[in-house]
C-alpha cells in the first residue's frame, strides 16, 4: 500500500511548476496601532522552508511581497553588500589588530621576563659586590689594627733612636773631653819629659 503524498511534498513540486516566487521587498501593512501605516521591514523575500506554501522569513506571504526589487530595494542591497563588504573588512582589521595585541602582549611578557632576569642579576651582582665590600672593610679593620701596632712599634724605634743618639752624643761628648783630656795629659807629659832627662 502506498502512502498519499506529503503536503509538504506536493507544495514543493507545485512551487516548481508555478511562476518564480517574489524577489522584493515586504508590502505587508503591521497592524500595531502605535505604528499606522507602517509596513514590514522585510527588504527582500526570502523563502521560509520550515513551513509549508510560500511564505517568507519575515512570516508574510509571498503576495505580500513585490515581485521584482525596485530600485531603491536594488540601492538598499547594494548599500547591505556594502555594509557587509566593510564589516568584514573591519572583522579583518579587528583580528589582525587582536593578533598585533597579542604579538604586543607577548613582547611585553618577553620584556617583563628579561627585566625580571636584570632585575634579579643586577641584585645578586649588588649583594656580591657588597659581600665585597664586606671583607674589604674587614681587610681595612685588620689593616687599620696593624697600622696602630706598627706606627706604636715606630714610635717606640723612634724613641729608643732618640734615646740612642742622646747616648751618642753623651758619648761624643765624653770622648771629646777624653781627647782634651789626653792633650792636656800629652802637654803635661811633655813638660815634664825634658825634666826627666
Amino acid at each position: 500500500m502506498s502512502q498519499p503524498p506529503s503536503p509538504i511534498r506536493r507544495a514543493q513540486s507545485t512551487r516548481e511548476d508555478e511562476s518564480p516566487l517574489p524577489q522584493g521587498q515586504c508590502r505587508y501593512l503591521l497592524l500595531h496601532p502605535e505604528v499606522r501605516g507602517q509596513r514590514c521591514a522585510c527588504v527582500g523575500f526570502s523563502l521560509n522552508r520550515c513551513t509549508p506554501g510560500s511564505s517568507c522569513n519575515c512570516g508574510h506571504l509571498a503576495v505580500y511581497h513585490l515581485t521584482a526589487p525596485t530600485e531603491e530595494t536594488l540601492a538598499d542591497k547594494e548599500e547591505v553588500e556594502t555594509m557587509r563588504a566593510r564589516i568584514v573588512l573591519l572583522e579583518k582589521l579587528l583580528e589582525r589588530e587582536r593578533e598585533a595585541k597579542n604579538h604586543l602582549t607577548v613582547r611585553v611578557s618577553a620584556l617583563e621576563e628579561h627585566n625580571e632576569i636584570g632585575r634579579f642579576d643586577a641584585d645578586s651582582e649588588i649583594r656580591n659586590v657588597y659581600r665585597g665590600i664586606e671583607g674589604l672593610w674587614r681587610h681595612f679593620g685588620a689593616l687599620d689594627r696593624r697600622t696602630r701596632y706598627h706606627d706604636d712599634c715606630i714610635d717606640a724605634l723612634m724613641d729608643t733612636s732618640h734615646a740612642t743618639q742622646d747616648d751618642i752624643r753623651t758619648v761624643q761628648s765624653r770622648l771629646i773631653d777624653l781627647d782634651d783630656a789626653s792633650m792636656i795629659l800629652e802637654d803635661r807629659v811633655d813638660t815634664l819629659a825634658p825634666l826627666r832627662l
